[in-house]
């Protein structure tokens, strides 16, 4: 019980990183990027906030 409590609470740790990381490449994305690649960044991070989501409510999921 105790390594499937470890594991849920390391995929909620990378679930909040990764909602955190595409939060903030989606908000800079215009400070950092040319105008051609802002909507490049501006995807991965909403897809890297997506994936932060899901790993943030299975990881929530488990430790219940």
């Amino acid at each position: 019980m105790r390594d499937s409590q470890l594991g849920a609470s390391g995929l909620t740790v990378i679930g909040v990183i990764l909602l955190v990381l595409g939060g903030l490449a989606i908000v800079l994305a215009p400070e950092i990027m040319n105008s051609s690649e802002i909507g490049t960044l501006r995807g991965i991070g909403a897809g890297g906030a997506a994936l932060g989501v899901l790993l943030l409510a299975v990881g929530l999921s488990k430790k219940k």
